[in-house]
């Protein structure tokens, strides 16, 4: 989906090339895959003219996803622990200054709101 996103738009063949640095896949793996986002909604395809292919376009946008993924992982692995996920995330990828500047802000809007 990530690639769909940043891409607006891929052919399977498209989606293997821009897997492959971090996961290599065949094209019928890569065609399942987009059958089954496609099944659930989350992509459309359309025929390519003149040719036996199609692209595909994703048809939601990125942050609800994120959203949805995030909560499933915080219940799931966390246990509801907001605190536990970001101890996780901070450990596994340590922020630079603008990331902690922009954090802060973030912290500080969610203390005026409480």
């Amino acid at each position: 989906m990530a690639l769909l996103w940043r891409s607006g738009s891929a052919t399977t063949r498209e989606v293997c090339q821009g897997l492959a640095p971090r996961r290599r896949m065949g094209l019928a793996a890569a065609q399942t895959l987009l059958l089954r986002l496609e099944s659930k909604g989350l992509v459309r395809r359309e025929k390519i003219a003149g040719r036996n292919a199609y692209r595909y376009s994703p048809t939601t946008r990125p942050e609800p996803t994120y959203r949805r993924l995030t909560r499933d992982l915080l219940d799931r692995v966390f246990g509801g622990s907001t605190q536990k996920l970001v101890a996780s995330l901070f450990a596994g990828h340590r922020p630079d200054a603008d990331e902690i500047r922009q954090i802060e802000k973030m912290l500080a809007e969610l203390k005026k709101k409480a």
